[in-house]
């Protein structure tokens, strides 16, 4: 069955994602190397999963997907165990097959992302976002069936959405981030909500019309909905700790979590140093290790420093972007300083990061 499939996979998307990648414009070289390299990967990741004692939390999802409990609300893990369900039991779908399905939504990802990149003039530019979207680290933890693999590829159609102003796609996206990762909902339209304030104050002195005030004042109230739902509902105790304004222990909590493990950050950390070790640590001077996964880790986040450092140092423009665009830059700034405040392990932050570092960079 895993042979069959395997070969209709690799034949069938191949066939789909070439054409589709014509219609998003994506260069014929630059399309064939992302594929090979997906699909490697991918290949890995089903044999990593297979042979290491302990896997990742694909394996675990997989082998409990009875877990699934339909009386609940269908989001995060309760939603991976059902999908797993679903290929297990009524498609009859083994571990590696099921996952090596996933190229469908990850490469999808990885094209939409290519897409956006093919339009930027710069070939420097072009090059350290190909580079960076060849990391080992970003392609191994974009796959298998995983709320990582997911937000990415929700992520990817959010930017994308952006990138065409394309409000179905955008929409689309953030209804998809609420059942795999409800706090990304939240980010989203808590950045929403700040953006239309800033729209408001600076934008609607000259063009000040009742439609666009309906509209602003329909966006917002339904976001302070969703995200009070969001809050109230799904998130547990800290949802009603942050309702009651109770941030404070809500930080200190989940910065306490995994402080006393092998790759805990300390508390007493800087926040502005919680920021720059959450993308850029562990650097190839860090430390010395023999571990060849950590060594290309180190490599990576060098790469990801010099990258940051050129953008930024280039960021030209700025004042002619649509405003799209600052509601996308705001979200994955806002993502980035949640995350490195609240996150307790660095372990966590090596595959975490990656629903930040692509975006924000294609974005800068």
């Amino acid at each position: 069955m895993f042979i069959f499939l395997f070969i209709f996979s690799c034949f069938f998307s191949y066939y789909i994602f070439f054409n589709l990648s014509k219609k998003l414009h994506v260069p014929q070289i630059v399309f064939n190397i992302f594929y090979l390299i997906k699909f490697i990967y991918i290949l890995y990741f089903i044999y990593f999963n297979i042979t290491d004692p302990f896997g990742t939390d694909t394996r675990a999802h997989f082998r409990n997907n009875d877990n699934f409990n339909p009386d609940t609300f269908i989001i995060g893990d309760n939603l991976v165990y059902g999908i797993n369900l679903f290929f297990s039991k009524i498609l009859l779908l083994d571990f590696e097959t099921t996952n090596l399905l996933t190229i469908f939504p990850s490469f999808l990802a990885t094209l939409l992302l290519l897409s956006i990149i093919t339009n930027i003039d710069e070939m420097k530019k072009k090059l350290l976002l190909y580079l960076i979207l060849i990391s080992p680290s970003l392609n191994f933890w974009t796959n298998g069936l995983n709320k990582d693999m997911l937000s990415y590829f929700t992520l990817s159609i959010f930017l994308y959405g952006i990138f065409k102003k394309q409000f179905l796609l955008i929409t689309l996206s953030v209804v998809l981030t609420f059942f795999i990762r409800p706090y990304l909902t939240f980010v989203i339209l808590t950045s929403l909500i700040v953006f239309l304030t800033f729209k408001i104050i600076f934008r609607f002195r000259y063009n000040f019309t009742f439609k666009n005030i309906l509209l602003v004042v329909f966006l917002i109230s339904a976001s302070l909905t969703v995200l009070y739902i969001i809050l109230y509902f799904l998130l547990g105790s800290f949802g009603i700790q942050f309702l009651n304004g109770d941030i404070f222990n809500i930080i200190s909590n989940l910065q306490n979590h995994y402080t006393n493990t092998r790759l805990g950050i300390p508390l007493d950390q800087l926040f502005v140093f919680r920021l720059f070790n959450y993308l850029f640590y562990p650097l190839p001077w860090s430390y010395q290790t023999t571990e060849i996964l950590l060594a290309i880790i180190m490599f990576e986040n060098l790469l990801i420093l010099f990258t940051f450092i050129y953008f930024i140092i280039n960021w030209k423009n700025l004042l002619n972007q649509n405003y799209l665009y600052f509601f996308g830059l705001m979200s994955f700034i806002f993502l980035l300083l949640m995350l490195s405040l609240i996150t307790s392990n660095y372990g966590i932050a090596f595959r975490q990061k990656w629903m930040i570092v692509p975006f924000i960079l294609i974005l800068f």
